[in-house]
């Protein structure tokens, strides 16, 4: 669309806001106060055209108004509140009939709506969180999505998915999913997200036994946590099994422990990830009877030899 300024004699382009009406040629068109009209025409591939649209001078913006009966063109003009229009085509055939068009409110937006399938959902520590919905627009644009956490993508059928990494627990947040319909219409849906703590997995506990009375063992625990480096682990140590944690908690993962006597000890581990959750492990140290000192039991002369 382009304006005309007699005084300057010069042609400028003029912005066009929301939907266009798709190109025509041989419409009527009609100015009534701050509204350019357009009537039918003839579309780019050549068939009639039986829509009515209006231009808003003040908004520069477009509104589609009801279709007319045949594809009228050719006159218009608006001595009132109406719009009168002579002749077009109807079928290919020119008419000679008139009609009249009464200009009402342009017809507005109308916002796009968007549902969450879940209120609430939940899920452990790391894996991902998800939850799906389903959104549309009652004037037919195309709706973008957003999601103020985590991604949501569309599946191009009416309906979205939504998922978001959940590396650590326990936690919980709201999400805002959003629709925004490209012409200042917006819907959002809202739901809750918890995140479980998962307790320490996989305890393994080793021990470098057996060893001779007196000397000390080491303890070695090897576990894994589903949060990973979210959840540094601490560990305590029960060398003599009787309930009571002597060494730790600590951040190494190894200890040593002394046995007074020969046998075999249960050594107990606890594993903490500092969120409440706790594994426990343990492992049987074997203790030798220290080694007999060589000594000679044959004397000669009040001497050892």
């Amino acid at each position: 669309m382009w304006e005309y300024d007699p005084l300057a004699d010069t042609w400028s382009p003029v912005t066009q806001q929301g939907t266009v009406p798709p190109g025509r040629a041989f419409h009527a068109t009609a100015l009534e106060g701050e509204f350019l009209r357009i009537f039918g025409g003839e579309g780019a591939s050549g068939p009639e055209l039986s829509d009515s649209w209006s231009f808003d001078l003040t908004t520069t913006t477009w509104s589609r108004n009801a279709n007319l009966l045949v594809g009228v063109g050719d006159a218009a003009a608006s001595p009132t509140a109406s719009i009168l229009l002579f002749g077009g085509l109807s079928g290919g055939v020119p008419i000679n009939r008139s009609f009249r068009f009464t200009a009402g409110a342009p017809v507005s937006n109308q916002p796009p709506a968007v549902a969450a399938n879940n209120a609430s959902v939940s899920t452990n520590e790391g894996t991902n969180a998800a939850n799906t919905g389903t959104y549309s627009d009652p004037d037919g644009d195309a709706v973008t999505l957003s999601a103020s956490a985590g991604t949501v993508v569309s599946n191009g059928d009416g309906t979205w998915s939504w998922s978001n990494p959940a590396p650590d627990g326990p936690a919980s947040y709201n999400v805002t999913i959003t629709a925004d319909d490209g012409n200042g219409g917006t819907a959002t849906a809202t739901f809750s997200v918890t995140v479980d703590n998962v307790a320490p997995t996989s305890v393994g506990v080793s021990n470098s036994g057996p060893v001779n009375t007196g000397s000390a063992a080491t303890i070695t625990v090897n576990a894994t946590d589903p949060a990973g480096a979210n959840d540094p682990l601490s560990y305590s140590f029960d060398c003599d099994n009787d309930g009571v944690y002597e060494i730790g908690p600590q951040g190494g993962n190894s200890a040593q422990c002394t046995f007074a006597a020969p046998g075999g000890y249960t050594v107990n581990v606890l594993v903490d990830d500092g969120d409440g959750g706790t594994a426990t492990g343990s492992t049987v140290v074997t203790v030798d009877a220290p080694l007999p000192t060589n000594k000679s039991d044959c004397m000669k002369n009040g001497a050892a030899y």
